[in-house]
């Protein structure tokens, strides 16, 4: 995420989980946050301990907005390699996807703690990404 310019929005997971050792000293919690650079704006999801199992291929995330099918999105590594993170794409999509949401579920890739859902009260997320198209349109200005 080379020259990011600042958050646009995060929304904090209303669950948490509980990982086997190392990671096992407190609750695991998800943070998804919208950040806007020079060039694109980025959707990241970022643990508060652990890691997250994305190869250098990538991997993929499975999404649920509200009660509707469940999506597929692929995600990466972050640059700078951060194993608790993972940056999904088609970025686009997935806010349109989330602006009309009250609920989001994102299934995870843990190392040593298998597939994980975090839970996140996106009621409002709208407001991100009208921040986020304001700030898209000053930096093509």
């Amino acid at each position: 995420m080379t020259g990011v310019r600042g958050v646009v929005g995060t929304v904090e997971s209303t669950n948490a989980i509980r990982l086997d050792s190392p990671y096992d000293k407190s609750p695991v919690t998800a943070t998804l946050g919208v950040y806007v650079s020079k060039a694109k704006t980025h959707l990241v999801l970022r643990l508060s301990d652990g890691q997250i199992e994305c190869g250098v291929s990538g991997c993929s995330v499975l999404v649920r907005f509200d009660d509707r099918p469940a999506l597929s999105f692929p995600a990466e590594m972050p640059e700078g390699f951060f194993p608790a993170a993972i940056s999904i794409q088609n970025t686009l999509a997935f806010v349109d996807e989330i602006t009309s949401a009250k609920k989001l579920r994102v299934s995870v890739p843990v190392y040593r703690g298998g597939d994980n859902i975090f839970r996140f009260d996106v009621d409002g997320f709208d407001a991100v990404r009208k921040r986020a198209d304001e700030v898209n349109v000053r930096q093509s200005q």
